[in-house]
């Protein structure tokens, strides 16, 4: 690590945090009889380094090996990426091997050979090293078949697949981990609360991935997967479009946040106008008590299918199967995939479940039945502990706030009654962790307001000019606000500057209760406003309020 302690980048752990890894790394190669491993995702480069440079679209690595009864580590970087190198890792200068561009898509030479020749240097000239065993990540995406080609041009006689073996390694969090994975729970929920705020017939799925790229990205580091907002059932895993949504169209929803590249996944089903059909709402309750169901399961010393069969012996005697697998390990993650290549909660993993994992549940994604949700878990000693705060729910585009706050409370007290509710207020749902993240940032509130632009994006003026021409004049215009932050009214506008303009006089802050007299658009935008900072709101309307305006 730079001894400048003014550059913007550092490790994102203590230096003890990544010596009990790299100890951990060690101990497995010694219960396996490696005497090199020899690392190239970048996740692992960053697991055990912190180094953390967008640079893995080129040759780089992480070695391990043996030097006489200690270990000890190399990492192997592009030139240009030397000052990531020395700013975000604890490493000394000279365990840092840097390569010249020569070696970037030059069939003559390769930075294995600079490889070879540094661990030739270290034994005093002895090429002995080459007969040892050898573990490589060659199942991982980021192992590239010339380095095992290469390394058998150069001699290597015992090079073994340790892939597996290396993500276990982080399969059980420290509690330095579980803390980012909840810093990103809190902005999933952000980032999920907004793709369902402008899900709405009129609007297209890449308008709605650039409002969720805009919050992931204000609040939280890359993401390793783009938004994925995909429409009806042949969606799987597909991208979003320009078309427009059409009412009756289902839109799937797996996005997630990244905090310091850890991640937090989430997923959830919109259904585009004012009501789903029957079968949706049918599937959707068999779902909600399919995870329940599987959730209750998830206990240390259980095995993975344990929890599989509990999902999939309810959907079962609903009529429905889940064909895939219904979970796998998340946490820290680079491009392509947030999952972690470990376990899979399917019927042939019979592997424990252990305190501090990491589960992401996730029933749907390319199953015919058509309804997608999930819930990202850590495992606690009393069972799962449900990081985010949304909740699990078939949603409406065009029921958003008022129409659907009952709805949630009611669906989370007969489905998940472990997630307590308020009465009728702002706390729809509320992240455990998010009062915490805001006290820490101290500026979260404004940039809410003022940052992402949710509560103030341009909406439409339309013009009407066959009515002016009806009515004779020379123009009509209509500003359409059926669409500001979900909550269909011009109102927002003026609640997030009023609470604005209390935060920063100090006058008010997350978990404080705000309170005010409305007959609709008014509250609504309260409340709204309320929700996404963190406080409370109490709502008083007239006894005879017509319910559509709640």
């Amino acid at each position: 690590m730079r001894s400048d302690s003014k550059s913007l980048y550092k490790p994102a752990f203590k230096r003890e945090e990544y010596q009990m890894r790299i100890s951990k790394l060690t101990s497995m190669m010694s219960k396996n009889h490696y005497k090199m491993i020899i690392i190239c995702s970048p996740q692992n480069i960053n697991y055990f380094t912190g180094f953390d440079g967008w640079s893995f679209y080129v040759p780089q690595f992480l070695i391990v090996f043996l030097k006489g009864n200690d270990y000890h580590t190399k990492l192997v970087l592009r030139g240009m990426d030397s000052s990531a190198g020395l700013s975000t890792t604890y490493l000394p200068q000279d365990d840092i091997l840097y390569y010249p561009d020569k070696y970037i898509d030059n069939t003559e030479c390769h930075p294995i050979e600079l490889i070879d020749n540094m661990l030739r240097e270290i034994q005093g000239g002895s090429s002995s090293f080459r007969l040892t065993r050898v573990g490589l990540e060659s199942d991982a995406t980021y192992f590239r078949a010339r380095y095992l080609n290469e390394l058998l041009r150069l001699g290597y006689t015992q090079l073994l697949d340790a892939t597996l073996k290396i993500n276990e390694i982080r399969m059980i969090k420290s509690q330095a981990e579980l803390e980012y994975i909840r810093r990103a729970s809190v902005i999933a929920d952000m980032v999920m609360d907004t793709a369902i705020t402008h899900i709405c017939s009129g609007n297209t799925g890449a308008y709605v991935a650039s409002k969720i790229a805009e919050v992931q990205y204000n609040f939280g580091t890359p993401v390793a997967i783009c938004p994925m907002v995909m429409v009806d059932e042949d969606g799987a895993h597909m991208n979003w479009t320009n078309d427009i949504f059409k009412k009756g169209q289902k839109v799937f929803l797996e996005l997630a946040a990244s905090y310091h590249h850890y991640h937090c996944p989430i997923s959830r089903c919109v259904v585009v106008g004012e009501k789903a059909d029957e079968e949706t709402t049918r599937i959707g309750n068999i779902i909600l008590q399919s995870l329940t169901n599987a959730l209750d399961m998830v206990r240390i010393g259980n095995a993975m299918d344990d929890v599989y069969w509990a999902f999939e012996n309810t959907m079962n005697e609903n009529g429905l199967s889940k064909r895939s697998r219904i979970g796998y390990s998340f946490g820290l993650g680079f491009v392509p995939d947030w999952g972690e290549n470990t376990f899979s909660i399917r019927p042939d993993d019979n592997r424990k479940i252990q305190e501090n994992m990491c589960i992401h549940l996730i029933a749907g994604c390319g199953d015919s039945w058509g309804v997608q949700m999930s819930e990202s878990i850590i495992v606690k000693k009393d069972g799962p502990e449900m990081i985010c705060g949304f909740p699990r729910n078939v949603f409406l585009s065009d029921h958003r706030i008022r129409n659907n706050t009952l709805n949630y409370i009611n669906t989370l007290q007969k489905y998940c009654p472990k997630q307590k509710t308020k009465d009728w207020n702002c706390n729809i749902y509320m992240n455990p962790h998010r009062d915490k993240l805001m006290n820490e940032t101290g500026d979260v509130c404004r940039k809410m307001l003022c940052k992402t632009e949710m509560p103030i994006d341009k909406t439409p003026l339309v013009e009407l000019s066959v009515l002016a021409k009806e009515l004779g004049v020379g123009g009509i215009f209509m500003k359409d606000e059926s669409c500001r932050m979900g909550t269909d009214a011009f109102k927002i506008l003026g609640v997030s500057y009023a609470v604005e303009q209390m935060i920063k006089r100090g006058e008010l802050k997350p978990g404080d209760t705000v309170t005010t007299m409305t007959d609709g658009n008014h509250g609504c935008a309260l409340a709204r406003i309320a929700r996404d900072l963190s406080m409370n709101a109490v709502i008083f309307v007239p006894s005879n309020i017509v319910p559509a305006c709640m």
